[in-house]
C-alpha cells in the first residue's frame, strides 16, 4: 500500500521561515497562531510546539508585522475592522460571532438562510391587494401572525466634557409660548375649527379630534367648538400662576429627580439610573456638553409631573421654559446620546404642557440625529461596550415608541426609516445586571422589569404602525378586513406575558394599565370607519358592519371604566392622569355618537352609565396642570346634553328646519345625561325618541375625508 501523503495543512508545521528562526537558540522567535490564540506562554520548538503536539494542532508560526503607530494607520485599520464586522453582521448571528472570536470557527456560508438582521419587504396585514410601505424595527414576534414580518431599532458612544458646575435654579419670567396654547391640544382630542380657522398643527383623520369633529355633526344643535372654548378659558391659569414662582428649592428638585426614575422612568427607561446621578454629582464626567444640561431641566420638568402631591403648574411650566430656554444653535453642530435623549424626552414634555407644535419639531430633531449617530444599524456600534450599545437601542426603541404614538394620537404619518435598519431588541434586565462594566449580553429575565414596559410598548407599536399605515391608505376597509386587524389586536394581548393580567407588582400597575388602554384605543381606531358609517347609515346594516358598531363602543365603555378603577384605586400622579385623560376623552366620545345616534336602543342606559362614570373621573381630576383640559371636555358633554346652549346658537334661530327642534323626550333625556334631572338608577330601560339631527349621509363622509383621498364606496 503507498503511504499517505501528510493533508496539506498539517505540512505547514514543517515549512517555517528561516527567518522567524533564532540562530542561536534554534527556536522560534515568536509564539505560534495557536497558543497566541488561546493566550498561552509557548515552547516555540521547532518544527512543533509543546502544546500542539500534545494536542495535535497545526503549529504555525508566522513573523509579526507592525505598522508606525501613526493615526493614519489607525484610521484605517479601525475603518477596515468596521468593514469586515458589518461584512459579518450581514451573514452571521451574534451569537456566531461570539463563537468566532472564542475558537476562531465559523460556518459554512454556502447554503444559509437571508442573514438575521437583513430589513424585509413588510407584508400586508391581510389577504389585502394592497400593501403600503411600513417602518418596523427588528426583533420583537409580538404575537403568531405569518402576515407581520418583523423589520428593525438603535446610541453612539457618549461624547465626555469636562465637569461643569452643578445646574442651578435661576428662576426667570416664563418665556412666550412657543405655539398658540390657547388652542393646543396634547391629547389630540379637544381640537375644533373655530371662527372659520382649523385647528392649529395637522390633525388625521385617524386622530381623536376627528372623532369630536364627527359628534360635531351628529350633534348639530350645538355649537362644541364654543362650548370647550368657554370651558377652556374657565379652567385656564392666570398668568400669575407662572410669574409668582420666584425660586424652586434644592430639596424639591432632589425630589422631582427621585419622582422621575420612581414613575416615568418605568414607562420609558432611555436613561440609566446610576450613571445619571453619578453625573449629576460629579463623579463621573457629564456627557454631551450643553446637552446634558438640556437633560437635567427636562427630567425635572418630568419629575414635577411625577409627584404625587398637587404640584403646582407653574414649577413645570417654568422648569419646561428653562429647558427651551436651553435649546442653543450649538446642539446641533454636533450629536451625541445625550442630545438624542434630551430632544426626544424634552418632545413628550412639550406634549404634556400642550406645547404640540414644537414638540413634533424636537422629536423630529431626536430621530434626524440618531440616524446621524448611526443609532439605526447595529454595525456602527460594534466598536463599543456592551453597555453602551445596549444604551444605543434603548435610546432608537423610545423613539420608535415616540413617534408611532404620535400616529395614533394626531394623525401623523410615520417618520422612522423604512429600510436599513437592524436594531435587536432590548434585554429585559434590571440595572443592577446590566451594568457599565458587562463584558457579554445577559439573557432577559422571565418576571418584570423597568425595560419590560418599553419592551412591550414597543411590541405594540410595530403591529399599530402597520395597522394606522393601512387604515391611512385605504381608509374604507371592508368590515371584513377590519375584523381581522381587530382579531390581530386580540391575539397581541393573548400572548403579553402573565404579569400584565395577574398579581403583578405593586410598581407594574401602571404600565400594565397603560398597555391596556393603548390596545382598546387601538380597537376603536381599526373599527372607527364602520362605527362612523353605521352611524349614518340609511340603509339596511349588515351582520357584521353591526358586531363592528358594537364592538367599537365596547371598546370604549371597557376603557371609561378602567379609567374609572384606576383613578378611584389609589392616589395618582399628575403623569398618570395625564395619559388617563389621554385615552379617556376620545373614548367617551363613543358613547355620545351613540347615544345622539340611536336614542331609542335598549343599550341607552349603558351609554348613560359610561358617559356618567367619564364625568366623575374628569370633575376628579386634581392637579392643576390637567384640569383645563378635564374642564374642556366637560363643556362638550354638557353641550351635547345641555339644551341651553343649543337654544342661543345662532344657527338654530336662523333655520326654520323642524328636525332643528327637539322634542320633549329628547329634552328630558339630555337634561339626565347632562345631570340635571333624575337619574336612571332603579328604572326601567324606556326608550327616548329624537328628532333627525344628522346630516345626509354623502355630506359626513365627504367631511370626513382628508382632502386629496378618494372618496369612500358606500
Amino acid at each position: 500500500m503507498a503511504e499517505q501523503a501528510n493533508p496539506p495543512d498539517r505540512a505547514r508545521s514543517h515549512d517555517i521561515d528561516a527567518d522567524l528562526v533564532d540562530d542561536k537558540t534554534g527556536m522560534a522567535k515568536y509564539a505560534c497562531e495557536q497558543c497566541k490564540r488561546r493566550k498561552l506562554k509557548c515552547s516555540r520548538t521547532v518544527p512543533t510546539c509543546t502544546f500542539c503536539a500534545e494536542h495535535s494542532h497545526d503549529c504555525i508560526y508566522s513573523k509579526i508585522i507592525r505598522t508606525p503607530l501613526t493615526r493614519k494607520n489607525l484610521d484605517a485599520a479601525e475603518k477596515r475592522i468596521a468593514n469586515l464586522e458589518a461584512l459579518l453582521a450581514r451573514h452571521y448571528s451574534e451569537r456566531e460571532i461570539t463563537r468566532y472570536e472564542e475558537d476562531g470557527t465559523l460556518p459554512r456560508l454556502q447554503g444559509r438562510r437571508a442573514p438575521p438582521y437583513q430589513h424585509q419587504p413588510v407584508a400586508s396585514t391581510s389577504a389585502l391587494p394592497y400593501a403600503p410601505p411600513v417602518a418596523q424595527p427588528y426583533g420583537y414576534p409580538p404575537y403568531s401572525s405569518p402576515n407581520h414580518p418583523h423589520p428593525p431599532i438603535f446610541v453612539s458612544a457618549p461624547a465626555t466634557s469636562k465637569p461643569t458646575a452643578t445646574p442651578t435654579i435661576d428662576i426667570k419670567p416664563p418665556l412666550p409660548a412657543r405655539d398658540e396654547t390657547d388652542d393646543a391640544d396634547g391629547t389630540g382630542s379637544l381640537s375644533l375649527a373655530s371662527n372659520g380657522k382649523p385647528p392649529p398643527g395637522y390633525l388625521g383623520s385617524l386622530s381623536g379630534a376627528a372623532l369630536l369633529q364627527f359628534l360635531q355633526r351628529c350633534a348639530a344643535d350645538v355649537n362644541l367648538s364654543a362650548a370647550g372654548a368657554a370651558g377652556k378659558c374657565a379652567a385656564s391659569p392666570s398668568s400669575s400662576t407662572t410669574n409668582s414662582l420666584t425660586a424652586i428649592l434644592p430639596d424639591q428638585l432632589a425630589g422631582y429627580i427621585t419622582s422621575y426614575f420612581n414613575h416615568f422612568h418605568l414607562l420609558y427607561p432611555v436613561l440609566h439610573e446610576s450613571s445619571f446621578r453619578a453625573q449629576l454629582a460629579e463623579i463621573v464626567p457629564r456627557p454631551g456638553g450643553a446637552a446634558w444640561t438640556l437633560l437635567y431641566y427636562v427630567v425635572l420638568g418630568l419629575g414635577s409631573m411625577c409627584t404625587l402631591t398637587d404640584t403646582n403648574e407653574g414649577e413645570t411650566l417654568t422648569l419646561y421654559e428653562q429647558a427651551i430656554s436651553h435649546v442653543a444653535a450649538a446642539l446641533f453642530e454636533s450629536a451625541s446620546i445625550t442630545s438624542v435623549q434630551a430632544f426626544c424626552l424634552l418632545a413628550n414634555l412639550a406634549q404634556k404642557t400642550n406645547h404640540v407644535s414644537i414638540g413634533t419639531v424636537f422629536l423630529g430633531i431626536a430621530l434626524r440625529m440618531a440616524i446621524n449617530l448611526g443609532l439605526h444599524t447595529e454595525a456602527s456600534g460594534r466598536h463599543l461596550s456592551v453597555f453602551e450599545q445596549e444604551m444605543r437601542r434603548r435610546a432608537w426603541w423610545l423613539l420608535f415608541a415616540f413617534d408611532s404614538g404620535s400616529q395614533l394620537t394626531f394623525g401623523h404619518p410615520n417618520t422612522l426609516p423604512t429600510t436599513g435598519v437592524d436594531v435587536l431588541p432590548l434585554v429585559s434586565v434590571p440595572d443592577t445586571v446590566f451594568t457599565p462594566s458587562l463584558t457579554t449580553r445577559p439573557q432577559s429575565f422571565p418576571d418584570p422589569t423597568i425595560y419590560s414596559s418599553l419592551i412591550f410598548q414597543c411590541f405594540f407599536h410595530q403591529m399599530a404602525s402597520q395597522i394606522v399605515a393601512r387604515l391611512t391608505y385605504y381608509p374604507n376597509l371592508p368590515i371584513t378586513e377590519s375584523l381581522i386587524l381587530y382579531h390581530e389586536v386580540d391575539s397581541l394581548q393573548s400572548a403579553l406575558p402573565s404579569f400584565f393580567f395577574s398579581s403583578p407588582p405593586a410598581w407594574f400597575d401602571f404600565p400594565r394599565h397603560l398597555l391596556a388602554w393603548r390596545l382598546d384605543n387601538l380597537r376603536m381606531v381599526v373599527l372607527r370607519h364602520t362605527f362612523l358609517k353605521v352611524s349614518l347609515m340609511q340603509g339596511p346594516v349588515t351582520e357584521e358592519e353591526e358586531r363592528g358598531w358594537a364592538k367599537c363602543v365596547d371598546c370604549a365603555a371597557e376603557v371609561v371604566r378602567s379609567v374609572q378603577r384606576f383613578s378611584s384605586e389609589a392616589q395618582r400622579t399628575c403623569m398618570e392622569w395625564w395619559y388617563a385623560l389621554h385615552f379617556i376623552i376620545p373614548s367617551t366620545f363613543i358613547p355620545l355618537i351613540a347615544l345622539r345616534v340611536r336614542p331609542a336602543s335598549p343599550s341607552v342606559i349603558e351609554w348613560v352609565d359610561v358617559v356618567q362614570s367619564a364625568r366623575s373621573v374628569l370633575e376628579r381630576v386634581p392637579h392643576t396642570l390637567l384640569k383645563f383640559t378635564a374642564t374642556r371636555c366637560l363643556a362638550i358633554i354638557s353641550a351635547v346634553a345641555d339644551l341651553s346652549i343649543a337654544r342661543t346658537d345662532s344657527r338654530l334661530s336662523a333655520t326654520n328646519e323642524p328636525s332643528a327642534v327637539p322634542d320633549s323626550d329628547f329634552t328630558n333625556f339630555l337634561e339626565m345625561l347632562a345631570g340635571q334631572g333624575p337619574g336612571f338608577e332603579g328604572e326601567a330601560a324606556s326608550p327616548v325618541q329624537a328628532p333627525g339631527l344628522l346630516p345626509d349621509l354623502d355630506t359626513l363622509l365627504q367631511w370626513f375625508t382628508p382632502s386629496g383621498s378618494p372618496l369612500p364606496v358606500v
